[in-house]
């Protein structure tokens, strides 16, 4: 068990919608994973016991979400390197045809006798 950091605090205010002012003012106790297994130990009652494993159900959920997201931000992060790889090789390949269709201008000599010097 430990006590959530004031940040965390008001961010489960904003999240479930309570009052700043109504009910606690201090950042309350909150149990861990492994806090919780070890209160199942020692709590016997049937609704303890129900309450305890639905507990246990949305720890593993959250787990089950967090490594969703990680592995969605890993694919989004693949996607973003591979169309910037595909966007540079895009930007050569019109340079190059820029080039071939611009043709260049060639210095031409005039023909004939120059009679200015």
């Amino acid at each position: 068990m430990f006590k959530i950091t004031k940040e965390e605090f008001n961010n489960l205010i904003f999240q479930t919608g309570t009052s700043r002012w109504g009910g606690t003012r201090k950042p309350p106790r909150v149990f861990t994973e492994q806090g919780i297994a070890m209160l199942s130990g020692i709590l016997k009652s049937q609704r303890a016991v129900k309450v305890n494993i639905a507990i246990m159900r949305a720890f593993v959920k959250m787990r089950e979400l967090l490594l969703n997201n990680s592995k969605m931000a890993e694919q989004l992060k693949e996607i973003e390197d591979r169309m910037d790889r595909q966007e540079m090789n895009t930007i050569i390949i019109m340079d190059k045809l820029r080039a071939l269709t611009n043709p260049v201008e060639k210095k031409t000599r005039k023909i004939g006798f120059d009679t200015k010097k």
